[in-house]
């Protein structure tokens, strides 16, 4: 789980409390993370401002601390924008007539929240795991997975793809392993559980590790629900 800092936390009074809880001492954390002890002291102390992007992925890692908030930390120690996104916005020139655009226009707080929503949902993901066999199910899913069975005209794994679509989620993944080839839908990404006979469902999620991160829904095949 990661570390959350306190509002009336720094820089280095947040790095300070993290490297006492995780029991790391000074020179340690200063060796892990290629720096003086000196240079790691005095920026505990607020002596100095916040390292370079690199060391501060570094002590993201090591103290298990929350990497957006280790940037705006550092960015209120330079008195600045946080630097993840001053790195952006050097890299994407093209980024600065949006920001100039939202400028102009006066957006609102609840408008901006909105926007940020929108971006949020559109790069939602999901993975659905249907690789079982549907032993419960066994006279009707001898040549079928239990999630190709007709419900009212459609599959109900086609009834689940049609809602995630239907809320803006098009970036879907499906875990197949039981008659695999029945699964086959287009624009999907699909991973294969070989061993579906012998391990859980569990196992069969993490056949789709590879995009288990970020904002992602992981579901059932046999199950309904609406977008609402």
């Amino acid at each position: 789980m990661k570390n959350i800092s306190n509002s009336s936390d720094t820089f280095g009074s947040y790095i300070r409390r993290l490297r006492i809880k995780n029991d790391i001492g000074q020179r340690e954390l200063a060796k892990k993370i290629g720096v003086a002890p000196s240079y790691l002291n005095d920026m505990e102390k607020n002596k100095r401002t916040a390292p370079r992007t690199e060391l501060i992925k570094k002590l993201s890692v090591i103290l298990k601390a929350d990497l957006d908030q280790l940037y705006d930390l550092a960015g209120n120690s330079k008195k600045t924008v946080a630097p993840d996104i001053a790195d952006y916005v050097e890299s994407n020139p093209k980024i600065v007539s949006l920001l100039r655009a939202a400028k102009s226009s006066k957006l609102s707080n609840d408008e901006i929240e909105e926007l940020e929503k929108k971006i949020n949902k559109s790069k939602t993901k999901t993975l659905i795991a249907a690789a079982g066999l549907g032993s419960r199910l066994k006279g009707h899913t001898e040549n079928l997975p239990k999630c190709m069975l007709d419900f009212g005209g459609k599959t109900l794994l086609e009834r689940q793809l049609s809602v995630y679509r239907e809320c803006g989620i098009n970036n879907i993944s499906v875990v197949r392993g039981y008659k695999k080839n029945k699964i086959n839908y287009k624009n999907i990404k699909y991973f294969d559980n070989k061993n579906y006979e012998k391990n859980n469902i569990l196992n069969s999620i993490f056949y789709g590790e590879e995009v288990i991160n970020g904002n992602i829904i992981i579901a059932y095949s046999d199950i309904l629900f609406e977008s609402n």
